[in-house]
């Protein structure tokens, strides 16, 4: 070994083994009997984390639906499912479960009266008004032009979104990140000197976007092939995880779990497949400043694009952390300063 691949190789075993992040949630809205998940109650971050998210916890509900998870709870379902600590972390306290409200349920209806409870487009033209500012809002930050998106406000807000911004100053601010199909902001009222008000607006939200569909079922496990999957633009609820937008992202990546024909893939529905097999010796480039050097070593578990792996050499106790770029190959940045630390023994 030259000097310069002792050097890479020393600070190599210095790398991090952490990759991952679990967060407990203070509380969570479930439905009733159905099994609960670690994705159900915490907060995961990072690739190594989100592959837990199915992970069955053991919970004891009253009759009420209610229950406590706490984070022993947690560590004991992980634990008995063979997490590798040296690469994860825990924190939170105690989630509290309660059970979801059920949405009433209306099949005698009249098919009119429902129509008219679906959200609209907005009426652009005129002067403009607290709806209107609200709309090219919402268009905004939902990142969509204003004729690709519909909303339905609370009836109880109608005219104090009909009034008028002439004479007046209407600021809005979201209460939350606009990530859902219901959004919520605070709208304040000024004229000159004065505040004439604020009152908080709820509304929902549907976006047209361009989405990927799945023509045919795929088991958990199963490869998205070209045949599996075509390309629509819908109306959608901007809810849960990012919608796939495009047919080549989704061809090449693997199903979380079962997938039915007709569904919209969604991020959280597919991951990268396969690429480092436990064991199998990677090819690992080694980059400091204008200098690359290439070793080999053994993954320490299956490995899939994009992750950081971790990896020892032949003949080393020590491991390190390196990002899987490529069937058989990893990348890992000797000048990141925060990728340095103690080597895991």
């Amino acid at each position: 070994m030259t000097r310069l691949a002792a050097i890479v190789f020393a600070l190599l075993v210095g790398l991090t083994a952490r990759a991952g992040e679990i967060a407990l949630r203070p509380s969570a809205r479930l439905t009733p009997g159905a099994p609960v998940t670690l994705g159900d109650v915490a907060t995961l971050t990072g690739d190594d984390a989100a592959a837990l998210a199915p992970t069955a916890l053991d919970v004891r509900r009253g009759s009420d639906g209610a229950a406590e998870i706490t984070v022993e709870d947690v560590r004991a379902a992980l634990d008995a499912a063979g997490v590798n600590w040296g690469r994860l972390t825990l924190r939170g306290s105690v989630c509290a479960v309660r059970a979801a409200e059920p949405t009433p349920a209306t099949p005698d209806a009249p098919r009119r009266a429902r129509s008219r409870d679906e959200p609209a487009a907005v009426d652009l033209a005129g002067p403009p008004t607290v709806r209107t500012r609200l709309a090219r809002l919402v268009a905004r930050l939902y990142g969509v032009t204003p004729d690709n998106l519909r909303l339905r406000f609370d009836e109880r807000d109608a005219e104090f979104l009909s009034t008028p911004e002439s004479g007046r100053r209407i600021e809005i601010q979201p209460a939350a990140t606009p990530n859902a199909s219901r959004f919520s902001a605070v709208v304040w009222l000024y004229a000159g000197d004065e505040l004439l008000g604020s009152r908080s607006v709820r509304v929902d939200v549907r976006v047209r976007r361009p989405v990927v569909v799945l023509t045919r079922a795929l088991d958990r496990g199963d490869a998205v092939t070209p045949d599996a999957v075509r390309s629509e633009t819908l109306w959608v609820e901007p809810a849960g995880s990012a919608m796939v937008g495009a047919v080549e992202d989704a061809v090449g990546a693997v199903a979380r779990k079962r997938l039915d024909a007709g569904a919209i893939l969604r991020a959280e529905a597919l991951e990268p497949p396969i690429v480092v097999r436990r064991g199998e010796l990677v090819t690992v480039h080694c980059v400091s400043g204008g200098v690359v050097v290439k070793a080999k070593a053994r993954a320490a578990r299956d490995g899939r694009a994009g992750e950081r792996l971790e990896l020892r050499m032949d003949g080393s106790k020590k491991t390190f952390v390196a990002r899987v770029v490529a069937p058989g190959r990893a990348v890992v940045n000797l000048d990141a300063p925060a990728s340095l630390a103690e080597a895991a023994p």
